[in-house]
């Protein structure tokens, strides 16, 4: 009995416990459930970035972290080094040993941060990035699929899609703080709405805090599936996924969010070009007819449109920039933009701290009195918080990332980054950070080898 816990006994126990925990920890991450401690108020307003909060995922996050070192610690490093010889270490040098590119790039961060407006502020940053870095280092360990992975990532997202089609067509958010979600009435200031007809049209928010940032994940999300209706043999499986995918499609739609909108186009288009061209985009298309091939970005393309013919009302106002709430939304990323180029001027080395732009910009606008507009322009946002020294250890990090890059999948990677080209949270909110670092293990994969946990 005892020898049955000793090495590959141990390791194949601890898989099995992590390989259900991690997809635990997918399903709850796009939920919001947290405790949470005021911070002090910017401009005399709460600001989120500012509390120091602890979500329910975190702790099946640290679960799954715990049981994949806890397995890889018992293996063995002989053992475990012949077994994932298929996934390349890109956080070390091959021989288990930190590669110098890590530490200087942490160092640099960690140098920028020591001149923070905001230690609570960078903290709660910092402790987010610490976790999400063991989440996914721990799914490389586990050699999770591409597939499985994808899997239980649109499975996460459907509950929220499924909401987010009620709570348009009932026009409110019920709020629930085991589900980490806040009341939204339409009627009420500060609730993201469309102005059309004499009346505040709700946008669908599903488990998100905004619109914009639940219209993020479903454009990464429609990729996704896209994906895994191309790999699917199974055909009453891939029906499934088309419908999922006409799912998404609708509530995307219904999100009104216009840079997810940007940014999934983006992501279909270039997977229309790898599919046209068989230019090695990981798709199966030299086995299946081209139209086979496209079928999912059709009825993709009908959902999106039938659903924007029923609303179309509101889609003409959301596209045009001469009703109020739409100038408001231009004026303010002006105003953001603006705002966020003078705070770098002011600390171009340093920046002011990562996740402390908002107290940057109070401490620099002291006489305001409205809340402080962060930029809505992700590079320009990392700038402001890590400065140039911090933005080169971002660079040595990129650089370490595609050192073990075996395939690059353009579509997300392309559809992120037109995401953080309209809006800040990829970068300053944990719910854009989760989904960020979950892009990025989508597109890179490193997730190459099938686990059966």
């Amino acid at each position: 009995m005892e020898s049955n816990l000793d090495g590959r006994g141990v390791w194949q126990y601890a898989r099995t416990i992590s390989g259900i925990l991690w997809r635990l920890a997918i399903i709850l991450l796009p939920w919001q459930t947290r405790w949470f401690s005021e911070g002090p108020a910017v401009n005399g307003f709460p600001w989120e970035q500012g509390r120091l909060s602890v979500y329910a995922s975190w702790i099946v996050m640290a679960a799954v972290i715990g049981a994949a070192w806890f397995g890889h610690r018992r293996r063995g490093e002989a053992r475990l080094a012949r077994d994932s010889a298929i996934v390349h270490d890109a956080t070390g040098d091959g021989q288990g040993k930190p590669c110098p590119y890590v530490v200087i790039g942490i160092f640099l961060l960690a140098f920028s941060s020591l001149f923070t407006y905001s230690i609570r502020a960078t903290f709660q940053w910092w402790i987010e990035i610490v976790l999400l870095a063991g989440f996914v280092w721990s799914l490389i360990r586990l050699r999770v699929s591409f597939q499985s992975f994808a899997t239980w990532f649109v499975i996460s997202l459907i509950p929220h899609a499924l909401l987010g089609v009620w709570q348009y067509h009932s026009q409110i958010v019920v709020g629930s703080k085991w589900l980490g979600m806040a009341a939204q009435d339409p009627l009420v200031r500060g609730v993201s709405v469309i102005e059309s007809a004499g009346r505040r049209v709700l946008r669908a928010y599903g488990g998100f805090p905004h619109p914009n940032i639940f219209g993020g994940w479903l454009a990464v999300g429609i990729l996704a599936v896209i994906r895994l209706i191309d790999r699917e043999l199974i055909k009453w499986k891939r029906i499934v996924w088309m419908v999922v995918l006409s799912l998404f499609g609708v509530t995307l739609t219904l999100t009104f969010a216009r840079g997810a909108w940007i940014a999934c186009l983006v992501g279909c288009l270039l997977i229309a070009f790898g599919m046209v061209f068989h230019n090695n985009m990981g798709f199966r298309t030299k086995t299946r007819s081209l139209l086979v091939a496209v079928l999912p970005l059709i009825i993709l393309f009908v959902s999106i449109g039938i659903t924007a013919f029923a609303v179309r009302d509101q889609i003409f106002i959301r596209l045009q920039s001469t009703e109020r709430l739409e100038q408001m939304s231009i004026q303010e990323r002006q105003q953001g933009f603006v705002n966020g180029w003078h705070l770098f001027l002011a600390h171009p080395w340093v920046g002011v701290g990562s996740g402390a732009s908002l107290a940057g910009l109070s401490y620099e606008n002291p006489q305001e009195t409205t809340p402080p507009i962060p930029p809505h322009f992700v590079p320009l946002l990392i700038l402001d918080e890590v400065g140039i020294v911090g933005v080169i250890g971002l660079l040595f990090a990129a650089g370490l990332l595609l050192r073990g890059v075996r395939r690059l999948w353009l579509a997300p990677v392309a559809t992120l980054f037109v995401l953080g080209l309209f809006d800040h949270y990829p970068w300053d909110l944990w719910s854009g950070l989760v989904l960020t670092a979950l892009t990025i293990v989508m597109a890179t994969g490193f997730i190459k080898k099938e686990n059966p946990a």
